[in-house]
């Protein structure tokens, strides 16, 4: 096909019976750009507004969470050196002659 030629899948166009002045195909498409603009204000509108009490709720918690993390792995960290420790005494004592 030529550039010239007409293509169904690209120059169909149909009225809507019920209001001529619009078409009914091809179907309406939201731009990608007006989708992520919206999904972009979804998530702004779910934070809360800076400086509101629910805004220093939330910082505080994740704060919060965020030393509790810290403390579980140090603590995890600590339980793993005491493990290696003992068992290097373990190994250390099977290898001394009695």
């Amino acid at each position: 096909m030529h550039a010239e030629d007409p293509c169904v899948h690209r120059d169909l166009v149909l009225p809507d019976f019920v209001t001529p002045s619009q078409k009914i195909w091809p179907p309406y498409e939201v731009p990608l750009a007006a989708q992520e603009a919206q999904n972009v204000q979804r998530i702004f509108a779910a934070m809360p507004d800076p400086g509101s009490p629910e805004y220093w709720e939330a910082r505080r918690n994740a704060a919060r969470e965020q030393a509790d993390q810290v403390a579980r792995q140090f603590e995890r960290q600590e339980r793993e050196a005491e493990e290696r420790r003992r068992r290097e005494m373990q190994q250390a004592a099977a290898a001394r002659p009695t």
